[in-house]
């Protein structure tokens, strides 16, 4: 007699039990939502009601110096805390990559951030600037003041 042939699945095979998983705690729970973002930062270092923050670009020539050493700005480190010296090494800011340089090197973003109630004053100011620009246009004056030779109504120019 021939032995007989069994088709179909094989018969299932007894695994040994495994041993128990370990469940990890999660790092971060509280920053869930800057997951994923690529500018996104840990809220718990950020005092919004204080301060006003923005991303400066490392260029290497000039826009990092601009804002940090002639305007407010701070660079944020790691820990919620600003930079206290100019000159200090960098390597514990907030930052990330965000491009190439033309150099080839990587082009860095760090977080600053500046006094709201400095922040709110240099706004105000640019704000009086733009509204005195435009009452000259409805004037009919151009940017600079000068008196157009172009057509103005008896009334103005209305925008």
């Amino acid at each position: 007699m021939q032995p007989e042939v069994r088709r179909g699945r094989p018969p299932k095979q007894v695994r040994e039990p495994r041993a128990p998983e370990i469940t990890r705690e999660r790092r971060r729970r509280a920053d869930l939502e800057t997951v994923g973002r690529r500018l996104g930062v840990n809220p718990d270092i950020l005092d919004l009601e204080n301060y006003t923050y923005r991303w400066i670009n490392d260029d290497q020539v000039t826009r990092l110096y601009q804002l940090t050493e002639l305007d407010d700005y701070d660079i944020v480190m790691k820990n919620g805390n600003s930079v206290a010296d100019k000159d200090s090494d960098l390597g514990e800011a907030v930052s990330t990559v965000t491009g190439v340089l033309p150099n080839g090197q990587q082009q860095r973003t760090y977080l600053a951030r500046k006094p709201r109630k400095w922040y709110e004053a240099d706004e105000k100011r640019k704000q009086d600037d733009l509204d005195e620009q435009l009452a000259r246009l409805k004037r009919g004056h151009s940017r600079e003041g000068e008196a157009q030779a172009d057509y103005i109504p008896h009334g103005g120019i209305n925008l």
